[in-house]
């Protein structure tokens, strides 16, 4: 019986070592999708259900201010701004909120809330009463 060269055994064992790497590499791509959608589930902020008033739309424009607050005070600038731009959008008088957060929060947080969320806010509440108009 003859014995197989080294360079046989190295190719065999690289072929094995490749095959595993890649086994790897796709399972961890397919957990951090996974995870990464769950995210943004989890961070998605609900629309409202009626825009017309009313007790509901009352308590989800305080929901948006509260959740704000809270996500700004831990330190989740991009999501705080989301919810409190959402209140802004949704507000009667948005100039006097605006006033008031302008000297309530860190410019950083301020600054996104204007510069980047509002116009969002606005765009999907525009759609928002877009879908209930046609309903």
């Amino acid at each position: 019986m003859t014995r197989p060269s080294w360079g046989a055994v190295v190719a065999v064992s690289a072929a094995f070592l490749g095959a595993g790497a890649l086994t790897l590499f796709v399972l961890d791509r397919r957990r951090t999708s996974r995870r990464n959608a769950n995210k943004r589930k989890k961070n998605a902020i609900p629309p409202p259900k009626d825009l017309n008033g009313g007790s509901d739309f009352e308590a989800y424009y305080r929901d948006r201010l509260m959740t704000g607050e809270a996500l700004l005070a831990a330190g989740d600038v991009e999501h705080g701004a989301k919810h409190l731009a959402l209140a802004v959008a949704l507000a009667e008088e948005p100039e006097t909120l605006l006033k008031i957060l302008q000297e309530e929060l860190k410019f950083e947080a301020f600054s996104r809330l204007v510069d980047v969320e509002l116009k969002a806010a606005l765009e999907r509440l525009d759609a928002q009463l877009k879908k209930q108009s046609k309903e």
